[in-house]
C-alpha cells in the first residue's frame, strides 16, 4: 500500500492537495504536515512514505534536515514552489521533480503517479 506525505505551510494548499491526492489514489494513505517539525514527526512515527510532496519553504526551513531525512529513507520527492527553482533546487534540496505554483492539478497528479511508479531514488 502506498503512502504519500504532503508538506506545505499554507493550510488551504495542503488540504486541497491532500483531498485531490486521496481521490486520485484511494488505496494510498495520505499524511499532511504544515512545518518542518511536523515532517520530521511523521517520518519518526510512521513507516517511510512511498512519495513526498514538499513545499520549498519547508525544505529550506530546517536547514535541509527534512530533505536529508527523506533522502536517507529513499523517498522520491516532488518539490513545489511559487519560485522558479529549476536552476538552484537540486543543489540545495535534491528532488526527483519540481513543480512551480500555480500548477494544474492533473500535472501534479501525473508527477505523483510517476514518483509512485518509479520507486525510491537511486
Amino acid at each position: 500500500m502506498n503512502s504519500i506525505l504532503i508538506a506545505d505551510r499554507d493550510h488551504s494548499v495542503r488540504e486541497v492537495l491532500a483531498d485531490v491526492t486521496r481521490e486520485a489514489f484511494p488505496d494510498a494513505t495520505v499524511q499532511v504536515a504544515g512545518s518542518g517539525d511536523e515532517v520530521l514527526e511523521v517520518l519518526a512515527k510512521l513507516s517511510n512514505p512511498s512519495a513526498a510532496v514538499v513545499h520549498w519553504a519547508i525544505a529550506e526551513e530546517r536547514g535541509a534536515e527534512c530533505m536529508r531525512r527523506l533522502r536517507e529513507a529513499r523517498v522520491p520527492v516532488l518539490l513545489i514552489s511559487a519560485w522558479d527553482l529549476s536552476h538552484t533546487a537540486n543543489a540545495l534540496a535534491p528532488s526527483e521533480a519540481l513543480l512551480q505554483k500555480p500548477f494544474e492539478l492533473h500535472d501534479y497528479l501525473a508527477i505523483v503517479r510517476q514518483l509512485l511508479a518509479q520507486g525510491p531514488p537511486r
